[in-house]
């Protein structure tokens, strides 16, 4: 009977192993993929967003982030128009690496939703591991923009 039991156990972990997700917890490697591959596709090297960040951390947004040639050059809080600190604010491509990095890490979770049509991360859910505190991160992303530039020029054009 107890020959049975390990048995049984063996295989439950196998079928449960067989089940698991290849690219990490929560993650899929091929959703990253295709989206960032829309991203490239349907998005803009400079625009602007908003962007929230639900963290142990000081400032959490939502922040109107312009992006300009896929470096962020400022950011300023939705609710009072005060700048913001642009040096610790990711782009897209950055959110895509960010993605990648936790499924190949793994995180213990990493859950992101998609534009449907341009394929940018509008939600990222991030615990790097279950027993360590206040490593969470959620990020939000809307009102993805492109910039308007002037031909020739290095910095936005103003509005």
């Amino acid at each position: 009977m107890q020959r049975l039991r390990s048995l049984l156990s063996v295989a439950a972990l196998i079928t449960v192993a067989a089940c698991g997700d290849p690219a990490g917890p929560g993650g899929d490697s091929s959703e990253v993929a295709v989206n960032r591959q829309k991203w490239r596709t349907n998005g803009f090297a400079s625009y602007t967003m908003t962007m929230s960040r639900v963290c142990f951390c000081v400032d959490v947004g939502p922040w109107l982030v312009v992006v300009f040639n896929d470096s962020v050059v400022s950011a300023t809080r939705v609710a009072d128009g005060r700048a913001a600190d642009a040096r610790s604010l990711p782009t897209i491509n950055k959110l895509f690496d960010f993605i990648d990095q936790a499924i190949q890490k793994p995180a213990a979770k990493i859950d992101a939703h998609y534009d449907p049509a341009r394929g940018y991360p509008r939600a990222i859910d991030y615990d790097g591991s279950l027993n360590v505190a206040d490593d969470e991160l959620i990020y939000t992303v809307s009102n993805v923009t492109p910039l308007a530039t002037t031909a020739g020029s290095a910095s936005p054009a103003p509005h």
